[in-house]
């Protein structure tokens, strides 16, 4: 079942790499083989029982587990009989793991009537129920989940997928709060948020599982997301995942991860041992997501393997975000339907469809951006990739090497119409998702169309550079002073700011558009820092001349390909640019005190990316004269994270 593998609800059943059935006998609820249960202990997306407890503890934690481990390969697993043509792909037919679990219950529920049950298995849990108040109800539970498994194959809804974690998920988070001795009633913060951690980590270990589940007869992945990506069952039967289904497992893992950053903070509520295990556990979900998005989805020709230094990170993380408890609203119940945007609730398949493509648009392009984009919840998500896309397709038209200065034009002036119809009111084409996105997203949050037409300014100056370039035969350079580029970043990112900011939203402030639009203006400084010399190979200088002639400074190759620096003057004068942008990162930043939480982190995070860029080419200017400067994915991923927990994310 379900939580044969995953670190689910923060718990003990984790990641099981080893032998099949290693926790049950071949007699129904026979000993465990404990030398091959800790086998596939030691395989966990996490340590089962941190080494950091005490004894007594771990001593709990193991015998819990190993109680799930029995009722997880009473209903996995083959059972002691020959093979016939009646038994399912597990080795045994449903009835007989049926039979096997209904023995094992009748067993279970002795560990609280007489304290005799016949099972080892069961008899090592009778003191661990006995000193930390174990309930029956969560094993009773466990069984019910492999009960269902045995007679449902495949969820329609994700709503139906989200009821069986209730049974195969919650449960186990339920007995980690009992075991460490919080209490947690029903409708409390600290209940919801860890029926919400169990659940996203149920669902990560399904979609690691998938080739697993599917030799099993089992399907997790909801019918209706298969029907929305185009996935045919028989994708699942193929040696490497086909795009359609690397895409979904994709967007499962994101909504996974959305959910389980919403019980995030269950780490702030607990004390003690508590919380070190706890966020142990969540760092062994956030691992697996990782693991899953580095196959790149792709979960049936690679093995989404957890790396332990990735678990090691998200652990000091999540322990270093755990302040006080928090005082936030509580997670929703797990049951509840997750949307990806407030549209996509009750949403038209067409409506869902261009959603999905411009979030498509920016995993693909948004390689610094995605970064924070990530951090923020699905609906402001959705509707900010919506945003990305279009402004994508303007910098792709000025960008085009093969369409004249008159079809740039004429392909910008149809952007910038279809925009101001937007926001007349009109309907957009219905043939592209990227416009139908943006005017739904437009209709929910309060975004500045205007801005795209800044930003469609920008880049036809751009386009007159490049003509400029293409009649001369010499690259462009029409900033004569530092506030001619300061206008132009104003007018093609300083614009994305304040897009950003209608999406992001912020407490009342009468400078709250001025700081997005310098944080914008920040950014683009450090891309042209970045960019000068694949800048001059395109026919375009965008640093001032007259700082250049001041620096004595020409923008060259030199015979490799390189820029030119023979006298060290260009550095200097990086280091010089990049001391200013620093300035404008500070007064932009101001914007982040003003944000939600998650909006904060998102807006954070893509500063933070860029300025941690920017550190390094002022550190090192020449690193930028023979290649493009950029940060590894681990680097951004650190910076988000320290946005995500509020550390770094001010400015300096």
């Amino acid at each position: 079942m379900g939580a044969d593998r995953s670190s689910v609800g923060g718990a003990l059943a984790g990641r099981q790499d080893g032998p099949a059935g290693g926790a049950a006998e071949s007699t129904v609820g026979g000993s465990p083989d404990t030398d091959r249960s800790r086998e596939a202990e030691a395989a966990e997306n996490f340590p089962v029982a941190l080494r950091v407890l005490p004894a007594a503890l771990r001593d709990a934690l193991r015998a819990v587990y190993d109680v799930v481990r029995v009722i997880d390969d009473l209903g996995d697993e083959p059972g002691p009989v020959a093979r016939s043509g009646t038994e399912d792909n597990a080795g045994t037919t449903p009835e007989l793991r049926l039979a096997r679990l209904e023995v094992f219950a009748a067993d279970l529920a002795r560990v609280w009537t007489d304290g005799r049950p016949t099972a080892p298995v069961l008899r090592a849990l009778v003191p661990a129920a006995r000193a930390r108040g174990l309930t029956r109800e969560p094993f009773d539970r466990l069984v019910a989940a492999n009960v269902a498994d045995q007679r449902v194959r495949s969820y329609a809804t994700r709503a139906e997928l989200l009821a069986y974690c209730e049974l195969s998920a919650v449960p186990i988070g339920r007995l980690v709060l009992e075991l460490f001795g919080v209490d947690a009633p029903a409708g409390s913060a600290v209940r919801a948020r860890s029926d919400a951690v169990c659940t996203a980590l149920q669902l990560l270990e399904h979609w690691q599982d998938i080739a697993e589940d599917r030799t099993r007869g089992r399907v997790y992945l909801p019918a209706a997301d298969l029907r929305i990506y185009g996935v045919p069952e028989s994708d699942l039967d193929t040696a490497r995942a086909s795009p359609a289904l690397a895409r979904l497992v994709r967007h499962e893992t994101d909504r996974a991860l959305e959910l389980l950053d919403s019980g995030a903070g269950i780490v702030a509520d607990l004390h003690g041992w508590a919380r070190i295990a706890v966020a142990g556990y969540l760092a062994g979900g956030r691992a697996a997501g990782d693991a899953i998005l580095r196959a790149d989805g792709d979960v049936l020709g690679r093995v989404a393997s957890v790396r332990r230094r990735d678990v090691l990170h998200h652990l000091v993380a999540a322990l270093a975000s755990a302040g006080p408890p928090v005082r936030a609203a509580p997670a929703p119940p797990a049951t509840a339907t997750t949307v990806r945007s407030p549209s996509m609730t009750q949403a038209a398949p067409a409506l869902q469809h261009a959603y999905l493509a411009c979030e498509e648009i920016t995993r693909r392009e948004a390689r610094n951006f995605s970064y924070g984009i990530r951090l923020l919840p699905p609906p402001k998500r959705s509707a900010l990739s919506a945003v990305y896309a279009l402004a994508r397709r303007v910098d792709d038209i000025g960008d085009d090497g093969t369409r004249t200065f008159e079809r740039k034009t004429i392909d910008l002036g149809a952007v910038r119409d279809s925009v101001e119809r937007i926001g007349a009111g009109a309907a957009p084409d219905p043939a592209d998702p990227v416009l139908v996105a943006v005017t739904d997203a437009a209709a929910r949050y309060p975004i500045p169309l205007g801005a795209f037409g800044e930003l469609v300014d920008g880049v036809e100056a751009d386009a007159r550079m490049d003509a400029l370039a293409a009649s001369t035969g010499a690259a462009s350079a029409p900033y004569r002073t530092f506030e001619d580029m300061e206008g132009y970043c104003r007018q093609v990112a300083g614009s994305v700011g304040r897009l950003c900011l209608g999406i992001f939203g912020a407490r009342p402030h009468p400078d709250a558009a001025l700081f997005a639009d310098q944080l914008g203006i920040a950014l683009q400084q450090t891309n042209i820092l970045r960019d000068i010399r694949e800048d001059l190979v395109n026919g375009r200088i965008y640093l001032p001349t007259e700082e250049l002639e001041r620096f004595g400074v020409e923008i060259r190759l030199d015979p490799h390909g390189a820029l030119a620096d023979p006298d060290g003057r260009l550095a200097e004068y990086i280091r010089f640019a990049a001391e200013r942008a620093r300035g404008w990162y500070a007064d932009g930043l101001r914007l982040v005190p003003l944000l939600d939480r998650r909006s904060s982190a998102c807006a954070g995070a893509m500063a933070g990316i860029y300025r941690k860029l920017l550190d390094d080419i002022a550190a090192d200017p020449a690193s930028t004269y023979a290649r493009r400067r950029s940060l590894s994915g681990r680097q951004k991923a650190g910076v988000a994270l320290r946005a995500l927990t509020g550390i770094g994310t001010r400015a300096s």
